[in-house]
């Protein structure tokens, strides 16, 4: 099934969502996400394919040397509600309790 026959059958039921996460080795410091969502009836992407284009997201972001940091690739993407980080040991995602979300280049409205 197309894009296309999807949109106009008026469905959109989700099938999947994965995100990967790029994140420092030693501390566990989340670099950048990359979230993919997949429908109904329309074929996924590899891990291969899906780190690839992270890795490409990321360099359009200005990112760089992404590619040699460590990654996870998550099927939950229910910890995006809070700040959180890998556990580089257990290689969990934790949540980062009193912590607030850093957006680079975002300025503060008051």
């Amino acid at each position: 099934m197309s894009i296309s026959s999807i949109q106009n059958s008026g469905s959109y039921a989700i099938r999947e969502t994965r995100v990967v996460l790029h994140y420092h080795p030693k501390s566990g410091q989340i670099l950048h996400m990359y979230t993919a969502t997949v429908f109904e009836g329309v074929e996924g992407l590899s891990d291969e394919a899906l780190l690839e284009q992270a890795v490409d997201h990321a360099k359009s972001a200005g990112v760089k040397s992404l590619g040699k940091r460590p990654y996870l690739i998550a099927k939950d993407p229910g910890f995006l509600m809070h700040p959180c980080q890998v556990d580089v040991k257990t290689l969990e995602i934790q949540r980062v309790e009193g912590a607030g979300f850093h957006v680079k280049g975002l300025k503060s409205l008051s």
